[in-house]
């Protein structure tokens, strides 16, 4: 009896953790989620609350033909516009786990109102670097100086043609891991 009850034992010593071990589902990385969203657009319309852009998108292959990089630019006369998308995409990036990287770190929901205070600042731009382990995501927003824009409308009240400032904005999404490809060799030194 002692001996198939230690049979029993140490097949259930070993037999259970072999059975236990189930594969943890992957985690998809956040730029090849978005290559296969937008693999076929080159643009689109982002809707967010408050508004929406119309974007181009630039998709980087790395040699290996895996996504690197994928940018989405625009620009728009709206700041407010602007400002609430960029506020949008900084947060849902933060919900996903990305950190700020760099000299000002905001720990709280970013609101439109901050994106837009920097715009309307002196170096009239504002720039984020956000960290999830090797991704990578950067924004960056500008607003063009009025007079070295090409851009005009007219002022029908004065009859005056005057420059009308706009906002262009970059948002890139990559995986430094990604950048060289496949077929790099660890530097040994």
């Amino acid at each position: 009896m002692s001996k198939i009850l230690f049979k029993l034992c140490t097949i259930m010593l070993f037999a259970i953790p072999a059975f236990s071990q189930q594969k943890k589902p992957s985690v998809q990385l956040e730029i090849d989620r978005l290559y296969l969203k937008y693999k076929n657009v080159s643009s689109t319309t982002i809707y967010f609350p408050g508004g929406s852009e119309t974007c181009t998108l630039d998709k980087v292959l790395n040699t290996s033909g895996k996504p690197k990089e994928i940018t989405m630019s625009g620009m728009s006369f709206d700041v407010k516009s602007v400002s609430k998308l960029i506020s949008y995409y900084i947060n849902q990036k933060a919900a996903k786990g990305f950190k700020e990287d760099g000299k000002f770190s905001y720990s709280g929901a970013w609101d439109s109102d901050i994106v837009e205070s920097r715009l309307d600042r002196s170096e009239n731009k504002c720039d984020f670097t956000f960290l999830k382990g090797n991704e990578y995501a950067v924004v960056h927003c500008e607003k063009i100086d009025p007079n070295k824009m090409l851009l005009l409308f007219d002022d029908a009240s004065s009859g005056i043609s005057k420059s009308k400032p706009y906002y262009r904005f970059t948002i890139t999404i990559g995986d430094m891991r990604r950048i060289a490809g496949d077929n790099t060799k660890s530097f040994d030194f």
